[in-house]
């Protein structure tokens, strides 16, 4: 890895470690687990958990795989009213690199009452957009 390259993947962690502490409150690691393989037969994956709150009543939980440190689940429970609880799952997997980053290329949401599943076909770093593709809609 080069200096300069070395310099942005340090600077870039500091300010997501800053972000971090100033996005949640009482942040603290849980306890090593596994989440179930993601391919049939295949080996549950080791992760490490890291939890926080966001507010008195939302605690989020991201755990990262711990061979390589990818992101591949992040949740959000929302206690609500009568002692229940509303659970939003986003699981990341079918990490590529683009442009030296990894990037998940599938991304499912679930929550209490749906399922959507975003396959990301292909990334073009630095692509150019036209500006009429930010235009306001015509009223018809």
């Amino acid at each position: 890895m080069t200096p300069a390259a070395l310099l942005h993947s340090t600077l870039a962690d500091l300010r997501r470690i800053a972000d971090f502490s100033t996005r949640y409150t009482n942040v603290q690691a849980g306890r090593p687990t596994r989440l179930p393989a993601r391919t049939p037969g295949g080996q549950p994956i080791a992760v490490s958990l890291i939890q926080g709150d966001l507010s008195p009543i939302v605690q989020e939980r991201l755990f990262v795989e711990t061979a390589t440190g990818l992101l591949l689940r992040r949740q959000v429970i929302t206690r609500a009213a009568l002692n229940g609880t509303l659970i939003e799952t986003i699981d990341y997997s079918d990490y590529k690199d683009v442009a030296g980053v990894q990037v998940p290329f599938t991304i499912k949401h679930t929550n209490w009452n749906t399922e959507d599943t975003y396959t990301i076909v292909d990334i073009k770093p630095g692509a150019s957009v036209p500006d009429a593709n930010f235009a306001k809609p015509s009223a018809k």
